[in-house]
């Protein structure tokens, strides 16, 4: 039996919640991230990426970190990337996943993770179907 996933990107406006999340509330930061594909379809127990990108914002060159949280109920993440961008340069960062080849047909929601220098800095929800 095939079983899709799909990942949509919650749009800023999205007041929406689905389900709980222990992914900490951002802090101002310096760096944005903006998930390049709007949707995913994946098949169980497949390898997947999603492209981030990822913009430095300040004025002096940062080391960002990148990862993906929250998705241990469905897959199985990547480690997470670290970047070094010169002020005002934009860089993407691909994160891998692997879909777990016994889980439900649903919807499961995962957190794309932007630090830096230890802090949470920006997040982006994705759903997978």
């Amino acid at each position: 039996m095939e079983n899709a996933c799909t990942s949509a990107v919650p749009s800023d406006d999205d007041d929406s919640s689905q389900g709980t999340t222990t992914t900490p509330k951002p802090v101002a930061g310096k760096g944005t991230i903006i998930l390049e594909e709007g949707v995913i379809t994946s098949d169980v127990n497949k390898f997947n990426s999603i492209a981030v990108q990822v913009t430095n914002n300040d004025k002096m060159p940062i080391d960002f970190e990148v990862s993906l949280s929250d998705i241990t109920d469905f897959a199985t993440p990547s480690s997470p990337k670290v970047v070094r961008l010169s002020p005002g340069q934009t860089s993407t960062i691909f994160l891998n996943f692997k879909t777990k080849p016994e889980i439900e047909a649903g919807t499961y929601t995962g957190t794309v993770t932007l630090k830096s220098g230890g802090q949470v800095t920006e997040t982006q929800l994705f759903n997978v179907e």
